[in-house]
């Protein structure tokens, strides 16, 4: 008897991890419209101002305009490839684009352009990158001389991480299936 019920304990262990691994799998960021200004991705943990629309800068002005933005307090800076492609990345996940096409008004942010500097610089003084919010790919060598829009992000100003709920449903059903396993016959 303590046999079958190892058994079927082990059973439902196994039946709630793969539960708690696809919904951790369907897991996509939150984006969270501020009443200052700013959009929380709860998936990077980065605040990006909720006007995208600045510029056409050239590349040092883009940079100036990050490193100097004052809302809400500032410490911004101009977004890095990396942090504007997971934007990019978490807007197609959170279903608010139109296919590729992230521009426009999308995921609480007004104004996306097709393109937007980013803080990388690839050759110094020649060249930075570019993301092109119409399709999703990178320009690695975009001349420093262009003019394109600017997007300013900062670290999230709050302290401490908000979870994802397939995060906690995950650990909640690990949690039940160690409760199955170790109940006594």
């Amino acid at each position: 008897m303590r046999n079958l019920r190892f058994a079927t304990a082990r059973r439902w262990t196994i039946v709630l991890l793969v539960a708690g691994m696809s919904l951790a799998d369907s897991a996509c960021a939150t984006l969270i419209v501020e009443p200052d200004g700013v959009v929380l991705d709860t998936n990077t943990g980065l605040e990006w101002e909720q006007n995208a629309n600045h510029g056409p800068f050239m590349w040092p002005g883009a940079v100036n305009y990050g490193n100097t933005l004052a809302l809400d307090g500032g410490g911004f800076h101009l977004a890095s490839i990396g942090e504007l492609q997971a934007l990019y990345d978490d807007l197609i996940a959170a279903g608010v684009c139109s296919g590729a096409d992230c521009t426009g008004n999308r995921g609480g942010f007004t104004g996306i352009q097709p393109y937007y500097w980013s803080g990388t610089e690839t050759l110094p003084g020649i060249f930075a990158s570019v993301l092109n919010f119409s399709f999703g790919n990178v320009t690695a060598n975009a001349g420093e001389t262009f003019d394109l829009s600017a997007w300013a992000v900062r670290p999230n100003d709050v302290d401490g991480t908000v979870p994802e709920p397939a995060t906690l449903v995950l650990l909640g059903l690990g949690l039940a299936g160690l409760g199955f396993s170790r109940r006594k016959p």
